[in-house]
């Protein structure tokens, strides 16, 4: 059962500039791949100067092509 409809939290994410990614334990949809974002961001929290994006190239942290705040940041699930 959704609890939130998908538009209104991508709409969310977008405002906040946090990232989104619908999972579902019961079907197991994007549970590993939301882990593993998690630990990206964990990574790049704790060593910004070694941050790269998937293709290797320097993160710039932003999401939607906006600049992330850089005060202090949490992963929202």
């Amino acid at each position: 059962m959704r609890e939130v409809p998908q538009d209104e939290a991508r709409q969310m994410a977008k405002e906040t500039g946090l990232a989104w990614i619908e999972t579902s334990a019961k079907s197991n949809a994007n549970v590993a791949a939301v882990f593993d974002l998690c630990l990206e961001e964990i990574e790049k929290s704790m060593h910004p100067e070694r941050a790269t994006d998937a293709s290797g190239a320097e993160a710039n942290g932003s999401v939607d092509g906006k600049k992330a705040n850089k005060g202090n940041q949490c992963i929202a699930m």
